[in-house]
């Protein structure tokens, strides 16, 4: 088999003959499948491994998987914060309500004897209570808004969590460290008692 060409200049040289000669020896090169299924394999575990280790290690980006997960249990935490002390503040809110409101009535007593008319005493009443009654809202509305917002219920919402991870982590360690003490224990008594048979047996 003649060798192939393999400048350009020795491929401009070639006749009609020789270029046909040519194309057909470039037909029977097989193509390296093997190798260039090799070097794919590696860049694929190399982008794994820096993907890994970006992900595992670089924790401020916030495209980190940990992050975003983290995130996802704050926010649902935070949540459960909002709907749970939404509902004792409802209630305190309108604790503070009803105690107004009997407040309120017994200060109107004096301003409603004024009055000659039912019709009227009643809608002096009616329209205070509706004025109190919009004042509560707007408060319960601004506390809820301030103060149970979910952004603001996140931050405690993770100081809670981390708060109970540190706690099951002394926890489990303070286990390990039973285990430990009780396992050395458990050794020595054996070696006592191995030492004390070796001594029976030697009598």
């Amino acid at each position: 088999m003649a060798e192939i060409p393999k400048t350009s200049s020795q491929i401009s040289k070639l006749d009609i003959p020789g270029m046909s000669k040519l194309r057909k020896q470039l037909a029977k090169i097989p193509i390296e499948v093997p190798d260039i299924s090799l070097k794919l394999d590696h860049y694929k575990k190399s982008l794994d491994f820096k993907s890994e280790f970006l992900n595992s290690h670089i924790l401020n980006s916030s495209f980190s998987p940990e992050l975003i997960e983290r995130d996802k249990i704050y926010t649902s935490k935070a949540i459960e914060l909002q709907q749970v002390i939404g509902v004792e503040i409802g209630k305190k809110f309108r604790q503070r309500y009803i105690e107004e409101l009997l407040k309120h009535d017994s200060e109107v007593r004096d301003v409603l004897s004024n009055f000659d008319s039912w019709e009227l005493k009643n809608t002096y009443r009616r329209m205070n209570r509706n004025k109190l009654k919009s004042k509560f809202e707007v408060e319960n509305f601004r506390y809820k808004t301030q103060r149970l917002s979910v952004d603001v219920l996140r931050k405690k919402a993770k100081s809670e969590i981390q708060k109970n991870e540190r706690e099951i982590l002394i926890k489990r360690n303070d286990w390990k460290e039973n285990e430990f003490v009780r396992r050395n224990k458990i050794s020595e008594m054996r070696d006592k008692e191995t030492s004390f048979l070796t001594q029976m047996e030697s009598l």
